[in-house]
């Protein structure tokens, strides 16, 4: 340990005497990092700057989620349906048929919305209540996670 102190010495003094403003050591298990203040008060402000960019990034984007909140508010029927399973979406029952249900149709309670294929088991997802479609969160045939918003919709 001794042996360190006495190096940490010596090097402190080769970097005062120079014009490095950083001096890094490693020996075996030991490593150092020194530098002037003048370095540190750079870095410093540096760090500073950067940190106030990253603040004002911050802010922008979380007006932005305040805006989108508010717009969300205005919309308080909106709910959206999820998917209670995982597995294949479908909008038809073939893929020569028409969707079962199309953005802006109204449907009544128990109508069926889509398909959800989970394990060979074809699964009709229903509607809730009487509703307005607003829209689709998902293409036909894609896969879609338990719980997965899959469509918008505005209770009447």
């Amino acid at each position: 340990m001794e042996k360190y102190l006495e190096i940490t010495e010596k090097l402190i003094k080769s970097l005062e005497d120079s014009s490095l403003d950083v001096l890094e050591f490693k020996l075996d298990n030991f490593s150092l990092k020194i530098g002037k203040n003048s370095f540190f008060e750079n870095n410093l402000q540096e760090s500073v700057k950067e940190n106030n960019k990253n603040f004002e990034a911050k802010k922008v984007i979380n007006d932005a989620k305040v805006e989108k909140k508010e717009i969300v508010k205005e919309e308080k029927n909106i709910k959206i349906l999820k998917a209670p399973v995982l597995g294949v979406f479908y909008s038809s029952k073939s893929p020569e048929a028409d969707p079962f249900v199309k953005i802006g149709d109204k449907v009544k309670k128990g109508s069926t919305l889509c398909i959800i294929e989970a394990m060979k088991m074809m699964n009709e997802i229903k509607a809730p209540y009487d509703c307005r479609i607003v829209d689709c969160l998902v293409s036909n045939e894609d896969f879609v996670e338990y719980d997965a918003e899959i469509f918008k919709l505005e209770q009447l």
